[in-house]
């Protein structure tokens, strides 16, 4: 099987203080991964180097078989890679299709020619009815909702969620579940989790675990 996500001896520090350990580990396409860990234990900052924003210090990281070089790191992150965050991310004072636009700011790709995908999106995260309503005047499971689709309006290969259930109620947990198995079948897209949180080994097919920087594979 093809894999997307490819480390080896990967390490990061900040100062003195070492963060990630010669971390080796591999996602194959079209897998739903969680990694788990205790705050400070260097998950936050191994989401950030496989979503581009952050550099590691030595080792290697292969996204779908190829090195990317540092000063593409950000049109790269734009054109592959979807993020959904804890605390959503939107911001108001926007409409949520304005929010949704945010990603083709940066992108050579044109929104007009995303509307038959974008239409879908909306309509299979049920949230067509609420385009031109401020994410202020959302509820919580309405946000992470828009910061979904936000995350696949540019259709990524790897999508990352850092404890995308951390804020909701059970029931907005088991939609966002739900959501997240509907979106690995239907589009093929790898799922990389970040999570304190064991609703999703209902859906994964493999879980990790990060302490004191090493990562673990668990049986």
């Amino acid at each position: 099987m093809c894999k997307i996500i490819e480390l080896k001896n990967i390490e990061k520090a900040y100062g003195k203080l070492s963060v990630l350990k010669k971390i080796s580990f591999s996602v194959n396409k079209g897998e739903i991964v969680t990694i788990k860990g205790k705050s400070g234990s260097g998950k936050s900052t191994l989401l950030n180097i496989l979503g581009f924003i952050d550099k590691y210090d030595s080792g290697q990281y292969l996204f779908d078989l190829q090195k990317v070089k540092r000063k593409k790191y950000s049109n790269f992150r734009n054109e592959s890679i979807g993020f959904v965050f804890q605390n959503y991310n939107l911001i108001s004072g926007l409409s949520v299709i304005d929010n949704i636009k945010i990603p083709y700011l940066y992108s050579k790709k044109s929104f007009d020619n995303y509307l038959e995908h974008l239409n879908f999106l909306l309509s299979f995260l049920k949230i067509e009815d609420l385009t031109s309503k401020n994410v202020a005047d959302l509820s919580g499971g309405e946000k992470q909702r828009v910061a979904i689709c936000r995350a696949l309006s540019l259709k990524p290969k790897l999508l990352l969620a850092d404890e995308p259930t951390g804020n909701l109620d059970p029931l907005n947990k088991k939609i966002i579940l739900d959501i997240f198995k509907q979106v690995n079948e239907y589009y093929g897209i790898t799922i990389l989790i970040v999570t304190h949180d064991d609703i999703f080994d209902e859906i994964s097919d493999r879980n990790f675990k990060i302490e004191d920087g090493y990562l673990y594979e668990e049986n």
